[in-house]
């Protein structure tokens, strides 16, 4: 039976999303509402501005039903670059007056950790050992959150070595200068994956493939 993965259309860029799932083979739903998440095997959340996808959520009464689909069902979850903020269990560099998360990776991210959008660039990525993806193409990276802190539980997927005028160094609580610094962009806790970059901005399904194998093992056990 075909997947149905979902992708959070509220904000930000699902549309691209949802035409990477069409092509791996995934039926695409755009979600919008409540009710459309209880037929769902998976769920996107997508790029945009963390702050605003969390506001929107709110007011379509979305929060809590996201938050039950990722926490009690334990349904998989991809957030890329903004969906990864929302999945963080901790945000620095947040707005002011906080913002709304959903939580599930036991992480800490920067908010925007290299950049503003000005510094938005492609760089390859370090893929773990045992890690069954094989990026075709560099990642992009655009007002890129970063992962600071992981815990044991966390698993890293990929990294990346890149230099900052202002690295958020979560040891020192400060913003410093810093060279090659090797930076997390890629997590995976059980059933989440969070990644700083947008996979959807290229032709490579590399990602969506991966998050596509977590989500029919994870239906197998469900359906076991």
């Amino acid at each position: 039976m075909t997947l149905r993965i979902g992708v959070l259309g509220i904000q930000g860029g699902f549309q691209e999303h949802l035409d990477m799932v069409k092509a791996i083979g995934c039926e695409a739903v755009d979600v919008r509402r409540r009710d459309q998440l209880g037929d769902l095997d998976g769920l996107i959340l997508p790029g945009g501005e963390s702050t605003t996808i969390g506001l929107v959520a709110r007011d379509n009464d979305l929060i809590e039903p996201i938050r039950d689909f990722i926490h009690k069902d334990k349904k998989p979850v991809l957030g890329t670059c903004a969906g990864l903020i929302v999945l963080s269990d901790r945000v620095t560099h947040e707005k002011e007056g906080g913002q709304a998360l959903f939580g599930g990776l036991s992480t800490v991210v920067a908010r925007n950790g290299f950049g503003r959008q000005v510094n938005s660039f492609e760089h390859a990525l370090n893929i773990a050992e045992g890690v069954d993806v094989k990026p075709v193409d560099p990642a992009v990276f655009i007002r890129a959150p970063i992962v600071v802190q992981a815990e044991p539980s966390v698993k890293v997927l990929a990294t990346l070595v890149h230099s900052f005028k202002d690295y958020c160094d979560p040891n020192a609580n400060e913003q410093r200068a810093a060279d090659n610094v090797d930076v997390i962009v890629g997590v995976q806790q059980d059933h989440i994956v969070g990644l700083s970059f947008h996979p959807e901005l290229t032709d490579d399904t590399c990602w969506h493939q991966y998050f596509k194998t977590l989500v029919q093992e994870c239906k197998n056990k469900r359906t076991a």
